[in-house]
């Protein structure tokens, strides 16, 4: 080999070298800026997984709230519908009242009608009875006087 040709050989591993020098420096780089990268998105999961839990427990508390906000709601059905069917009862017993008002209102008019008749009745039975005593008392006095006239003029009947 000449000097040339060793130079030229020396000089094509140098050339290599710094080739793969520069090579390396950017895969160097590269390297770096995907950690960088790595490293930024970690950071950004993190985050992510973060929010994601104060999500989780936001949801949670809301599905919590809705538990007991279907709770009310389910007791306050069962409070209306125990209250609906009292009034469904109050009504026909309101009813059945109405009814019975009504036949007692009709046989209160009946009575009234019976206790008008049985006072007409008493009226009558006591003007003739009055009457009766009348004549009995006007027969009385007739025969006292026509008996009063005949002790004037002939004297006390002697026995």
């Amino acid at each position: 080999m000449n000097v040339g040709e060793e130079k030229s050989q020396l000089n094509v591993p140098v050339q290599d070298s710094q080739s793969s020098q520069r090579e390396l420096a950017s895969i160097q780089q590269q390297l770096s800026h995907t950690q960088e990268k790595l490293a930024d998105a970690r950071q950004e999961l993190i985050g992510v997984r973060s929010r994601q839990k104060s999500l989780v427990s936001e949801l949670s508390l809301a599905i919590s709230s809705l538990q007991q906000l279907r709770d009310q709601l389910l007791e306050r059905d069962r409070s209306l519908t125990a209250v609906n069917q009292k009034l469904d009862r109050t009504k026909k017993k309101l009813e059945s009242l109405r009814q019975g008002e009504s036949l007692a209102t009709d046989r209160l008019r009946h009575v009234k009608e019976r206790l008008s008749v049985r006072d007409q009745e008493l009226a009558d039975l006591r003007e003739r009875k009055l009457v009766r005593i009348a004549i009995r008392v006007g027969n009385l006095i007739h025969r006292w006087t026509g008996a009063s006239a005949l002790w004037q003029r002939y004297g006390l009947p002697r026995r």
